[in-house]
């Protein structure tokens, strides 16, 4: 069941998967252009069925919670929002982001959430 979910700061594919047991999964992979503010209503759009939810994506964010090193500010944003939203955050281990001129980062992260632990 495709969904549109109206953003304006993210790239965005959603869909809705109905399960054999009337159970909906929502799954968003997410593009955030590396300049801007994140606004973490247009997240909550995708949040808004109340489904079991992933979005992954490359959200062009750091945050210490997932990258060693230093945060910025769209990071603090996301990090905060998972954090106040009992939002699971899934990150790698390894870096997502090779640069040749600075530390390698992680920017491609995810959250799940509305699944019971």
């Amino acid at each position: 069941m495709p969904l549109l979910v109206l953003q304006t700061l993210f790239e965005n594919t959603t869909v809705i998967i109905q399960l054999g047991n009337n159970t909906k999964v929502t799954m968003a992979c997410v593009y955030k252009h590396p300049h801007g503010s994140i606004n973490v209503t247009e997240l909550d759009a995708i949040l808004s069925h109340n489904n079991k939810t992933f979005i992954f994506g490359d959200f062009n964010a750091k945050h210490s919670s997932w990258n060693p090193g230093r945060s910025i500010a769209n990071g603090n944003i996301l990090s905060n929002w998972a954090v106040s939203s009992a939002i699971d955050i899934i990150a790698p281990d390894i870096p997502t982001h090779f640069n040749h001129n600075a530390p390698s980062t992680v920017i491609d992260i995810g959250f799940a959430a509305n699944f019971s632990h």
